[in-house]
């Protein structure tokens, strides 16, 4: 029996993690330390025996389970726990130190089961519901032995047509927020190192969804006080709030800086600011995009910007192996700032449990499981807007015996229906709308015509035999991800011809966008009965879609993103600052999603739908607007009153959102801020008062050099169904 007093303190499970970490980092060499930094996919060794020797050597700290940086669009082989745990023996059993691998991979929304894409998800306005969906996706992907996801992204986007704003919650940095904190913590539970949960990651850090023009890894000049303001909230409340193990550098340059290099923001803002005590991982090869972007002298000098600045790990196995030791012996790094960066990875492999369970023992019953694809099932039937309907919907036994027509090109498509970055469940164990819909109308006693042409002409026969049309448009999930950003924003070509066409026939129509984000379909706005943004929602999305029609849920999802009325008006979304030449707070007030800008043609800069828009199938009334004190001291609290109504006639549910206006302040702030938002369910003719309570961080807001202000003065709120409310009642700060 061997004397527990030789025991490493590294491998003693009831040591502090910190003392593990500084027990381990004395016992390693230059040489384990540089593997410990680096991220592979097992290919860049030539062959499986040098991978396999590179495990023994421990110069791997981590395997990304894809192929590629565009795994998101082009799929990527699969997973085998077998092959995991073979690799994992190797490098535990078989290596001088016996530091275990983290698997990790792109858990974006759903393993085995897909659920909405993000921007779906952040439609929902449920933090809870996010988690959940996360939770289980967690304990999916834990079962295939992945220890480690590239998710959340929370990059605030106010351009559509950037390809991965289906990847993040929106335009708006509040909710954002809450999205991420959510995701996180479904991601990581309660206990990191628990079997069904898995290590979380942050990214994009920082600004990537305002690389210009949304044409993806462009440029990004952002002011200072966008950055604090909007840009880095989401980030510093998934550390602050959610524990974020990990967070992901961004691929641009903002004023010149790559993220990758960026002091300010891995050292200042991330450790010395935030207090975060996890790792960095560049993106995909995102280190020798310091050398491409210009900003150092060649890949060396990128090296030593990227660890200088605080990139823990780099994402492909390229330059840290190649120059590190190079530029320790130079002096241009320091190999403390490497045990730094090493200690921050082996704190998280410590505190996810890896070195007492390093291998998964492959659990079934937790894939595709009843539990996960209901959750699948109802959230994406939550995430759905309803964002017109004159009555049509949902479908009732007024529809019995009539003959209802399914057609456009969304009808037989299955892969789609999951979106981007799917990598986890084949497109062929997804149902088609088509055959959902077979089935309901059957079940409903409705005659259902679907064709199987692809042609439109035969479509349209088929629609001018029948009594109701539902058309399907939309776009592939190729359409949108990584690398598919797009000069236009609108439906496919054709779409829009389409959805006139059937206008002309005459007929009751429904149009239900299936899509990464939702396009503005003027046709529909103008002539159809009914348009539902049913997203890409993931495995369930057609039996989802049944329930939203035929009434067994209610489409309870509300607009993340502005929609424009064209291409023209991006970027646009609600929460501008004041333009010039309005000179009255009345004018101030009348934003451009109600009266225009007097010096403007009104029509041309009003949305199609705003911010938080979404219609259920009943109607509510928000009332008696009004908080509890008119005036506070910095440190106080205000609590915000309003009285919703169901006012419809039967269940449902509204999201009630408060909005905040600094009327005067040192600097031009934005004209209304969401600070709050409740989703309530009522039966009809019941009510509720629903409350905010407003404090200092709704408040306040950042200056140019990152210090936090709250000033004295007068502030407005408004509660409504979504961002055209006008904040009217004052509260004065002293």
């Amino acid at each position: 029996m061997s004397d527990v007093s030789t025991v490493p303190v590294y491998k003693d499970s009831q040591m502090p993690v910190e003392r593990r970490v500084a027990d381990l980092v004395s016992r390693m060499t230059l040489k384990e330390k540089i593997g410990q930094m680096v991220q592979c996919t097992g290919a860049e060794f030539g062959d499986e025996k040098a991978y396999e020797d590179a495990l023994r050597e421990g110069m791997v700290g981590s395997r990304i389970g894809c192929d590629s940086q565009w795994a998101g669009n082009e799929g990527s082989r699969g997973i085998s726990v077998e092959e995991l745990n073979l690799h994992q023996r190797i490098a535990v059993e078989e290596s001088r130190l016996g530091i275990p691998v983290i698997n990790g991979r792109d858990i974006i929304h759903g393993h085995r089961t897909v659920m909405p894409v993000p921007l779906a998800q952040a439609a929902s306005f449920d933090p809870e519901e996010v988690r959940r969906s996360a939770r289980l996706a967690a304990s999916e992907a834990s079962a295939e032995g992945i220890h480690w996801t590239f998710a959340p992204m929370m990059d605030i986007c106010r351009n559509p047509k950037w390809g991965r704003v289906i990847e993040g919650f929106g335009e708006d940095p509040y909710l954002a927020e809450e999205m991420a904190v959510a995701m996180v913590k479904g991601f990581q539970g309660d206990d990191m190192s628990a079997p069904d949960s898995i290590v979380a990651c942050a990214k994009h850090f920082a600004g990537y969804g305002y690389c210009e023009g949304g044409r993806d890894y462009d440029a990004s000049e952002i002011t200072s006080g966008t950055f604090h303001n909007v840009v880095l909230r989401p980030f510093k409340a998934a550390v602050m709030r959610g524990g974020v193990g990990t967070v992901m550098t961004s691929f641009q340059s903002n004023g010149g800086i790559p993220s990758s290099a960026s002091g300010f923001l891995l050292r200042r803002m991330l450790r010395e600011t935030w207090g975060f005590r996890g790792f960095v991982v560049s993106d995909w090869g995102a280190v020798g995009e310091i050398e491409f972007h210009g900003a150092c002298q060649d890949a060396k000098d990128a090296v030593r910007a990227a660890v200088n600045a605080g990139v823990n790990m780099e994402m492909i196995r390229s330059l840290y192996p190649r120059y590190i030791e190079a530029l320790i012996n130079e002096r241009r790094i320091s190999e403390e700032t490497i045990d730094e960066l090493v200690s921050g990875i082996l704190r998280i492999k410590f505190m996810c449990g890896l070195f007492e369970h390093p291998y998964t023992e492959a659990d079934p019953s937790r894939i595709r499981s009843a539990e996960t694809l209901a959750a699948s099932r109802r959230q994406a039937a939550h995430c759905m807007v309803l964002a017109k309907n004159n009555g049509i919907l949902p479908f009732s036994d007024s529809l019995k015996g009539k003959r209802v027509a399914l057609i456009g090109p969304m009808v037989h498509e299955r892969g789609p229906l999951g979106g981007s970055w799917n990598l986890g469940s084949p497109g062929h164990e997804f149902r088609t709308i088509g055959e959902a819909f077979a089935e309901e109308a059957e079940k409903r006693g409705v005659s259902a015509a679907i064709t199987d042409s692809a042609l439109w002409d035969e479509q349209l026969r088929f629609a001018n035999r029948c009594d109701v049309v539902v058309l399907c448009v939309g776009e592939h999930s190729n359409s949108t991800g990584e690398t598919h950003a797009s000069a236009r924003y609108r439906l496919p070509v054709g779409q829009d011809e389409l959805v006139d066409a059937v206008r002309r026939t005459g007929r009751p129509f429904v149009v239900v966008c299936v899509s990464g984000r939702p396009f503005p379909i003027p046709g529909a706005r103008d002539h159809a009965d009914a348009l539902l943004y049913a997203w890409h929602c993931g495995t369930e999305t057609a039996n989802a879609l049944m329930d939203v029609l035929f009434g067994e849920q209610e489409p309870s999802g509300r607009l993340p993103i502005t929609v424009p009325e064209h291409e023209g008006q991006i970027p646009i979304y609600y929460g501008r600052k004041m333009p010039g030449k309005v000179n009255d707070w009345e004018n101030r007030n009348a934003n451009l999603y109600d009266d225009g800008w007097p010096y403007y043609n009104g029509e041309d800069f009003l949305p199609m739908y705003p911010f938080g828009f979404g219609l259920g199938y009943t109607t509510f009334d928000v009332s008696g607007i009004c908080v509890d004190k008119t005036e506070i001291p910095a440190w106080d609290t205000v609590t915000v009153r309003s009285r919703l109504i169901n006012t419809g006639s039967r269940r449902g549910t509204a999201v009630v959102q408060c909005y905040l206006t600094d009327v005067r302040a040192s600097v031009s702030r934005p004209m209304k801020e969401l600070v709050g938002f409740r989703k309530v369910t009522l039966d009809p003719g019941c009510e509720s008062i629903v409350e905010f309570e407003l404090n200092e961080e709704a408040m306040g807001f950042y200056d140019a050099d990152g210090n936090r202000l709250l000033e004295s003065g007068e502030f407005r709120v408004g509660v409504g169904l979504d961002s055209t409310v006008r904040p009217s009642v004052p509260f004065f700060v002293r």
